[in-house]
C-alpha cells in the first residue's frame, strides 16, 4: 500500500490581538499586589511576541531567492515584526537605546518612566509602609527605560514596507510648529497646559507625599509636560515628509515592477506644481534611457523628466555638472503648466530651482530624437524685472564631449522643437555663453564658450527705455533680441563687451528720467553676424522687440528713450571710441541707419553690398524755387565695383518715399590733380522731395551770394546729363562744374558744364550723338566743346530767348562751339572725325555784328570743301550771312559771318567819319567790315545813275548827296518830272533848285540852270588859265572860290539806318529822348551801287 502524501500542516493564527490586552490586566493586578509594573509590562509584552506569527509569502522571490509579500501579507508581516521585535528590544540594550538615536522626546520619556519607576512602591498600591528591595527598583527602572526605547524602536520600523519610520528631533518639532503668530499661539498653550499638569501631578501624586516640597517640584514637571504635549502636537506634521515618502513609495512599486527596474525612492519633495523624487538603482543611466517607459507608467497629464543626479563631494554637497553613477531624480510637473514662471513661484532654493530647470529641460531636450547625449544644467540666474514684471531667468548649460555646440547654436528649428511654443507672456532664445576667467571665475565679456551656451527667457512686452530697467536685466534682453535675430539667419549674434547707461540717470531730485544704453558689439565667432547686418536688416526688429528706438553706428547699439519729449544725453556720454554722443550724432546715426535699409532694399536684402556712409559730405542745398536737394555720400566695400552701385538708380526712388528726384553720381577724387576724376569707391545719392525742373531750359540759378559753385543747380544737371548720354548708350561722365550764362530773371535759361569723360568715351562721339542728347533732355539748344582734356557742353534754351549775365563774351563763347557742331552736322571733317579747329575769334570793331572766325583746316580739307557747305553752316550756326575765304596761312580758313545778314542794312551817318574823309570823297555807305564806301569825286567825275521805275535811282543819289551836304558843296538840283520830290531837304541849301515840271515849262528852267552851271565853269575855267593850273584848288587863296563847312549841321539825335533787302527804317527824335522805328518805303536793290545801299536817307537837319 502506497503511503499517501503528508499534508501541511496547517497554519497559525496570530493570537496578539487576544494575549495582549490579557497581558496588560495581569500585569495591572500583579503590580497592584507589590509587582513591578514594568518588569511585569516588560513579560507581558515577551509572552505577546512569542503569540505573534509571520505570514506566509506568496510573492516573487529576491535576489537571494526567498519569496517575498503581496498585497495584505505585507501588513501581517509590519503586524509580526511589530510585536516579535520587542522581546529582544527591550531586555537587551540596542542603539536605539543611545541617546540620539531615537528622537529626544523619546528619550526623555525613557528617563521619565525609568524615574517614575523608582518610586512605584510610594504611590500606594501596595499598602502603607511597605517599600521595595534596591534591585528589584533598578530592575524596574531598567525595565522602564527599554520599554518605552525597545517600543518606539518597533513602532517606528513596522510602519512602513518601504522603511522605518525616522526618528525626529527637536529642530524637526520645531520647525513642525505653523509660522507666525499661530505657531507662537500654539506653543503657549502648550506650555500653560503643560505647566499646570506637571504640577499638578508632581504636588498631589508623586513628589509631595515623599517629601519633596511642592514649590520646587512644580517647574520641572511642568517643563516636562510642556514638552510631551508640545511634541505630541508637532509629531504628526514633523513626520508629514516621511508620510508623503511613504505614499511615494508605494505609487512607484508597481510602477518599477512592471519595467522590471530595481529602485528605491530616496527622497520625494514638491515645490509648486513640481514633484521632485530621487531614486537609487544600480545603474542610473540605465533607467534614464527608459524615460518614455517611465512616462508611460506615469500617465497623462503630467509632463516628466529623468535626470541624472550631481555626485556627491565630502561633505555631501552636490557637485554641478557631475553624474552620480546609482541616483536618478525624476521630476513630474503638468504638462499645461509654463515651466520657467512656475519654478519662479515653486521655490527660492537655488539648488532646487536648479533641478527643476535641469528636469524641464532634460524633457525639452528628449524631443531631439537624434542626440546621443543632452546638455546639462550647471548654472540658473532669475535677475529682477521691472516694477513688477515677472524676472528674466538664464540657464547655462555644458555640452557633454558627443554634442557640438552647433547643434544647439547653429541648427535651424532646435529652439522650436525643444521649447515649442513659449509660455504666455514670454519670450525666449538660445545664445552663447561667454567664456570664464580661471583666474577669477567671472565671464570674460565679448567672448563665447565652445562648451556652454544659455538660455535666455524674459517677459515680453518690457521696454529697455523703463526707468526701473537695472544693467543685469538690461544685459539680458539685448542679447534676447540679438540671438533671436542672428536665429532666423541661422547665424551668431555678435557679443556684447561693454553696456554703459548714457542717460537717465538720477538727478539731485532724484528722479528717474528715461534711460538710454550704449551696447558695445564685438564678433566672437566666425558666424557672428557684423554690424552691417544689424544696421540693414535688424534694427527695426530690434527696436520693436525693445519696446525703443535702436540706433547702430559702427559697434555701438544705442537704444533707450532717445525719441521721447525731453530726453537729454548726460554730460559725459560718448561712444566706444571717445567721441561725444549727442543729439546731433543720434540724428547721423538715424539717417544712417535709414540709408542702411535702404540700400539693403536695392540689393536685394543682401547687407555684403550695403555701402558706408560718410557723414562729412553729407550736404543739402536749394535750388532757386526754395527746393532742397540732399546729398548722401557713400564708400563702397571692398571688390565691390562703383558699376554695380549705379545699377541701382533706376529703383532708387522706390526706397525714397517715392521721392520726385533721386539719382546716383560718383564722387569727386578731392587727392586728383586734375578735376573731373572719381573717387575709387565714392558714390552720392542725391535726392528731393519735391519736383526739381525737368530740363535745363527752365532750371534757373541760385543768386551767386549764396552759392557761386551752383551745387544744388549742378546736382540737377548731373543727374540730367548722364542720363542723356547714357540714352546714348555712352559711358557716364563726371560732371564737375557749372556756369549759369542767363541771368537769374531770365525768361529761359543756358548753362555751361564741364565733364570728364571716362571708359574710353571721345569729344567726337559726344558731338556724334548730340541730338540724341539733346533730344532726350527736351532742350532747344545743345553744344558740346573741348576745353583742355576735358569737354565742356553749353545746354537750355535757344540764346535768342536767353537774357545773358555777359552778352558779349558768351556769343563769342557761344558761336565757337556752334561753328564746331556745324562743320560735325555738314561732314566737314576727317576719316577720323577731326573738324577744322578755331584759331582766333573777333568782331568787327566798326560793325560788332559781324564776327570773323579764323579755322585751322586739318590735313584733308581746304577752303573749297568749306565754301561747298555754306548753305548747311548757315542753320546749325545760326549765322544768316557767311562769306568763306581763304586766311592768311597755310592750311587756315577765315569765315566772315553776321546772325542776320547785313545786305541791305540801315546804317548811320557817322559825321566824324565823313569829315575825317578828303573833300572829294563821299562816305555813302559801310561795308561789311564797317569801314566806310566813299564815292571819289576825283576818279569820278561824272555819274549816270540808270534805273527803272522804282529802282532806287533817288535813294542811291541820296546817299551821294548827304556826304556831299556835310561838307558843304554847292547843288544844283533839277526834277521837272517830279517836282524834286526826293530832295526838297535840300531846296535851302542848293544854288538853284527847279522843282517846276515839264508841263509848267519845266525844261527851259532846267536849261536856264544848266546855263547859269556852264557859265561857272567857264568862269572858273578861265580863272585856271589865267593861273597856268590845272584845278581851282591850285588856285592862290585868294582868288580861289570860298568853301564853307558847317558842324552845326550834324545833330547826334538824327541818323540813317540801311535795312538789307529792301527795307529801310527811319529813327527819329522824340521829346522825351526815346527812340521808335518807324518803316519807310519799300526799295528795290541797285545793281548800281557798289556797296549795295538801298536805304533812303533822311535830310541831316536840326529839329
Amino acid at each position: 500500500m502506497a503511503r499517501g502524501r503528508r499534508k501541511a500542516p496547517a497554519p497559525r493564527k496570530d493570537l496578539t490581538a487576544l494575549i495582549a490586552p490579557i497581558s496588560v490586566i495581569i500585569v495591572l493586578i500583579a503590580s497592584w499586589w507589590g509587582v513591578p509594573l514594568f518588569i511585569a509590562l516588560s513579560i507581558g509584552l515577551l509572552i505577546t511576541g512569542f503569540f505573534s506569527v509571520c505570514p506566509e509569502f506568496t510573492g516573487p522571490k529576491d535576489s537571494q531567492g526567498y519569496p517575498t509579500p503581496v498585497g495584505k501579507e505585507q501588513a501581517k508581516f509590519l503586524r509580526y515584526r511589530f510585536w516579535s521585535d520587542p522581546r529582544w528590544k527591550t531586555f537587551v540594550p540596542t542603539l536605539d537605546w543611545w541617546p540620539g538615536k531615537v528622537p529626544v522626546a523619546v528619550t526623555v520619556l525613557a528617563v521619565v518612566m525609568a524615574g517614575l519607576a523608582c518610586f512605584q512602591p510610594l504611590i500606594g498600591l501596595l499598602g502603607p509602609g511597605t517599600t521595595a528591595g534596591l534591585t528589584a527598583t533598578v530592575l524596574n527602572a531598567y525595565c522602564a527605560y527599554g520599554l518605552v526605547c525597545g517600543f518606539d524602536s518597533s513602532w517606528r520600523e513596522t510602519r512602513s514596507e518601504f522603511g522605518g519610520q525616522p526618528r525626529t528631533t527637536v529642530v524637526d518639532h520645531a520647525r513642525a510648529l505653523p509660522a507666525g503668530v499661530v505657531g507662537w499661539v500654539l506653543l503657549a498653550v502648550a506650555a500653560l497646559a503643560g505647566i499646570g499638569v506637571g504640577v499638578f501631578l508632581a504636588t498631589t501624586v508623586v513628589l509631595t507625599p515623599a517629601g519633596v516640597p511642592s514649590a520646587w517640584a512644580g517647574l520641572p514637571a511642568g517643563l516636562l509636560m510642556t514638552g510631551v504635549i508640545a511634541f505630541t502636537l508637532t509629531r504628526k506634521p514633523a513626520l508629514e515628509h516621511w508620510r508623503m515618502l511613504d505614499e511615494q513609495r508605494a505609487l512607484w512599486k508597481p510602477r518599477w515592477e512592471s519595467l522590471k527596474v530595481s529602485a528605491h525612492l530616496m527622497d520625494y519633495v514638491e515645490h509648486g506644481f513640481y514633484s521632485i523624487s530621487t531614486f537609487e538603482t544600480r545603474s542610473a543611466a540605465e533607467v534614464i534611457k527608459l524615460g518614455s517607459k517611465v512616462v508611460s507608467a506615469i500617465g497623462g497629464g503630467s509632463a516628466v523628466a529623468l535626470i541624472a543626479h550631481p555626485n556627491l563631494d565630502s561633505d555631501g554637497q552636490e557637485i554641478p555638472g557631475s553624474t552620480h553613477p546609482n541616483r536618478l531624480r525624476i521630476v513630474t510637473w503638468p504638462a499645461n503648466e509654463a515651466p520657467g514662471p512656475v519654478i519662479a513661484e515653486a521655490s527660492e532654493d537655488e539648488a532646487v530651482r536648479l533641478i527643476l530647470h535641469t528636469a524641464v529641460w532634460e524633457s525639452r531636450w528628449a524631443r531631439m530624437k537624434k542626440w546621443e547625449s543632452h546638455p546639462i544644467v550647471v548654472g540658473f540666474e532669475e535677475i529682477a524685472g521691472q516694477d513688477e514684471a515677472a524676472p528674466a531667468s538664464v540657464t547655462t548649460f555644458d555640452l557633454l564631449q558627443s554634442l557640438a555646440m552647433t547643434a544647439v547654436l547653429d541648427t535651424p528649428n532646435v529652439l522650436e522643437v525643444t521649447v515649442g511654443e513659449f509660455p504666455h507672456g514670454f519670450t525666449g532664445a538660445f545664445a552663447a555663453s561667454p567664456d570664464t576667467d580661471p583666474g577669477t571665475g567671472k565671464p570674460v565679456p565679448g567672448t563665447q564658450s565652445g562648451t556652454r551656451f544659455q538660455y535666455i527667457e524674459m517677459p515680453t512686452g518690457v521696454s529697455v527705455a523703463d526707468p526701473m530697467a537695472s544693467l543685469d536685466f538690461t544685459y539680458q534682453l539685448l542679447r534676447l533680441h540679438l540671438w533671436q535675430q542672428a536665429a532666423g539667419v541661422q547665424a551668431r549674434a555678435p557679443e556684447i563687451t561693454d553696456l554703459v547707461q548714457v542717460s537717465g540717470t538720477r538727478d539731485d531730485d532724484d528722479d528717474l528720467s528715461l534711460p538710454c544704453w550704449r551696447a558695445t558689439l564685438t564678433v566672437a565667432h566666425a558666424m557672428s553676424v557684423t554690424a552691417a547686418v544689424i544696421r540693414a536688416e535688424w534694427r527695426e526688429a530690434l527696436s520693436d522687440g525693445l519696446s525703443a528706438l535702436t540706433l547702430l553706428r559702427g559697434a555701438d547699439l544705442i537704444t533707450g528713450g532717445l525719441d521721447y519729449d525731453g530726453f537729454e544725453f548726460d554730460a559725459d556720454a560718448a561712444f566706444s571710441d571717445g567721441s561725444r554722443l549727442d543729439e546731433p550724432a543720434i540724428d547721423r546715426i538715424v539717417d544712417q541707419d535709414e540709408w542702411t535699409a535702404r540700400w539693403a532694399r536695392l540689393f536685394g536684402d543682401n547687407p555684403g553690398k550695403v555701402p558706408s556712409m560718410r557723414h562729412e559730405q553729407s550736404k543739402t542745398r536749394r535750388l532757386a524755387g526754395g527746393v532742397e536737394i540732399h546729398q548722401r555720400a557713400f564708400v563702397t566695400r571692398q571688390n565691390q565695383s562703383l558699376t554695380d552701385v549705379m545699377k541701382a538708380e533706376p529703383t532708387l526712388s522706390s526706397v525714397i518715399s517715392a521721392a520726385p528726384f533721386a539719382a546716383l553720381d560718383y564722387m569727386p577724387d578731392a587727392k586728383a590733380d586734375r578735376p573731373g576724376y572719381r573717387h575709387p569707391m565714392g558714390v552720392a545719392v542725391r535726392f528731393a522731395k519735391q519736383a526739381v525742373p525737368s530740363r535745363p531750359d527752365v532750371l534757373a540759378p541760385v543768386p551767386m551770394r549764396e552759392d557761386r559753385k551752383q551745387t544744388a543747380p549742378m546736382w540737377v544737371l548731373s543727374a540730367q546729363i548722364r542720363n542723356a548720354i547714357v540714352a546714348a548708350k555712352l559711358a557716364h561722365p563726371q560732371l564737375y562744374a557749372v556756369t549759369p550764362l542767363s541771368r537769374e530773371d531770365s525768361p529761359a535759361h543756358l548753362w555751361q558744364l564741364w565733364l570728364r569723360l571716362h571708359d574710353g568715351v571721345t569729344l567726337a562721339e559726344v558731338r556724334k550723338q548730340a541730338s540724341i542728347i539733346r533730344r532726350y533732355l527736351g532742350s532747344e539748344y545743345l553744344r558740346v566743346g573741348e576745353d583742355g582734356d576735358v569737354i565742356t557742353i553749353v545746354i537750355g534754351a535757344r540764346p535768342e530767348k536767353v537774357e545773358f549775365v555777359r552778352p558779349e563774351r558768351t556769343d563769342e563763347e557761344l558761336a565757337v562751339m556752334d561753328w564746331a557742331q556745324a562743320f560735325l552736322d555738314a561732314s566737314v571733317r576727317k576719316s577720323e572725325g577731326l573738324p577744322p579747329t578755331l584759331s582766333a575769334f573777333r568782331r568787327l570793331e566798326k560793325n560788332p555784328d559781324v564776327m570773323i572766325v579764323d579755322f585751322a583746316l586739318p590735313s584733308g580739307l581746304d577752303t573749297r570743301r568749306v565754301k561747298g557747305v555754306v548753305d548747311k553752316l548757315s542753320g546749325p550756326t545760326g549765322f544768316g550771312s557767311i562769306q568763306v575765304q581763304s586766311g592768311q596761312g597755310t592750311g587756315t580758313v577765315q569765315i566772315m559771318c553776321s546772325r542776320e545778314n547785313p545786305m541791305p542794312k540801315a546804317a548811320p551817318y557817322d559825321p566824324e567819319t565823313i569829315a575825317a574823309t578828303p573833300a572829294d570823297q563821299l562816305p555813302f555807305a559801310v561795308g561789311l567790315d564797317g569801314e566806310p564806301v566813299v564815292f571819289d569825286v576825283k576818279q569820278n567825275t561824272h555819274l549816270m545813275v540808270l534805273g527803272g521805275q522804282g529802282s532806287g535811282k533817288s535813294v542811291g543819289l541820296q546817299a551821294i548827296i548827304n556826304p556831299a551836304v556835310m561838307k558843304d558843296y554847292e547843288f544844283y538840283i533839277a526834277d521837272p518830272m517830279k517836282g524834286v520830290a526826293d530832295f526838297q531837304y535840300l531846296r535851302g541849301r542848293s544854288k538853284a533848285f527847279v522843282d517846276t515840271e515839264v508841263e509848267d515849262g519845266g525844261l527851259f528852267h532846267v536849261a536856264a540852270m544848266l546855263k547859269a552851271v556852264y557859265k561857272k565853269v567857264a568862269e572858273r575855267k578861265q580863272l585856271n588859265m589865267q593861273h597856268g593850273v590845272g584845278n581851282y584848288r591850285d588856285l592862290p587863296s585868294m582868288c580861289a572860290p570860298t568853301r564853307r563847312w558847317s558842324s552845326s549841321t550834324s545833330s547826334p539825335r538824327s541818323s540813317c539806318w540801311i535795312r538789307s533787302r529792301s527795307r529801310a527804317w527811319t529813327r527819329r527824335s522824340r521829346p522825351s529822348g526815346r527812340r521808335s522805328w518807324q518803316r519807310t518805303e519799300r526799295r528795290k536793290r541797285s545793281p548800281s551801287m557798289s556797296a549795295r545801299s538801298s536805304a533812303r536817307p533822311v535830310a541831316w537837319v536840326s529839329p
